[in-house]
């Protein structure tokens, strides 16, 4: 089922000079949200997934949000605006092109237009922006990591993105989906990442774990991936979480560190309407406690119950050991009572006399 927006009134095209190359950029400025909401419930209560709502509908925002890896304006904002390296910007390039390769074979992303411009600008990028987020102390979240875990990747994102870009830093790919991981994995090794390994599983799992970073997009709401996540991060370690709109709780609000809208971080999304949320661990501890969503924890095997615990233990004696009785107590032989019967007719006969 395919929905047009009758309410979309204005596209604006400006033209823009960057170092004597023209491009466009295409924004939308306006849309009638009530439309797009009802759009939205209409199609929610045929028991469609998100991803399928959002390609029922047509999400004209995010239909802009496509640009061309190998064009001049990707380059211009990969070495300029993130201040990468032209071996980082190889590298985004043919993630875009592996990612748009397996989606072909299963979903990672999208099948709606599915191609290497979409891949790089909806999600490449989107991920890449963290780079321009910096904390309190003036450097960027994830320099100074250690170990970073993103938590339902699906199809490498933004796992895969930063883990190029931060090279040093160690990355491990959390998913409940096998052959996403298949495809992360085959990624990684293509694109040369030795500081990528994969989970398959749930966060939940990872009990022993811990991370300075945990990263997620778009998984759930902010509450219930508190919950999965807490126990993950070091006690000063961060949350990133890549949202896009949707309403979040307001005791989320009140201790969350920064919200920050894609479009300051790399001015080509200004069209995204989606935001990264930074929470320190004592909030997103605070977050999943109030949350009532906490997992319950699993009963450790073989535990002993209180009928066990009450229960006399049986002291097993040593093999060969004879059991002490009193002196004065008969011998036990068994045969105390048995009497010794003749079938002799000799004997019978004496015996009658």
């Amino acid at each position: 089922m395919i929905v047009k927006f009758s309410y979309l009134l204005l596209f604006l095209a400006v033209s823009q000079i960057r170092q004597g190359h023209a491009f466009v950029s295409i924004q939308v400025y306006t849309i009638n949200k009530k439309h797009w909401r009802g759009c939205r419930n209409h199609l929610s209560k045929q028991n469609l997934s998100s991803d399928q709502v959002r390609d029922s509908i047509g999400d004209s925002r995010e239909h802009l949000l496509s640009l061309d890896p190998d064009s001049e304006e990707a380059q211009q904002i990969v070495l300029d605006d993130l201040q990468q390296s032209e071996e980082t910007l190889s590298k985004l390039r043919k993630l875009s092109y592996l990612v748009t390769e397996w989606n072909d074979r299963i979903n990672l992303v999208s099948r709606q237009d599915c191609s290497t411009s979409t891949v790089f600008g909806r999600h490449v990028l989107p991920s890449a922006a963290v780079t321009q987020l910096k904390g309190d102390d003036g450097e960027p979240f994830l320099r100074k990591a250690k170990r970073v875990v993103d938590v339902g990747t699906g199809g490498g994102f933004p796992g895969l993105p930063l883990a190029i870009l931060y090279p040093e830093t160690n990355f491990v790919l959390l998913d409940s989906v096998g052959k996403k991981l298949t495809a992360c994995t085959d990624m990684a090794e293509r694109l040369g990442l030795l500081n990528v390994k994969t989970h398959h599983g749930r966060s939940e799992e990872l009990i022993d774990s811990k991370f300075d970073i945990v990263t997620g997009r778009s998984v759930t709401s902010v509450p219930q991936f508190c919950a999965w996540v807490q126990h993950l991060l070091t006690d000063d370690g961060h949350l990133l979480y890549w949202i896009g709109g949707g309403d979040i709780p307001q005791n989320a609000l009140e201790v969350v560190q920064q919200d920050v809208p894609l479009s300051e971080l790399v001015p080509v999304l200004q069209s995204s309407d989606k935001r990264i949320l930074v929470f320190p661990a004592t909030a997103v501890r605070q977050i999943a406690k109030e949350s009532g969503l906490l997992p319950k924890r699993k009963a450790v095997k073989n535990s002993t119950t209180n009928k066990t615990k009450n229960k006399p233990q049986r002291i097993p004696k040593t093999k060969g050991e004879w059991r002490k009785k009193a002196s004065d107590e008969p011998k036990q032989r068994g045969y105390e009572s048995f009497k010794r019967y003749s079938s002799s007719p000799r004997n019978r006969s004496s015996s009658g006399d």
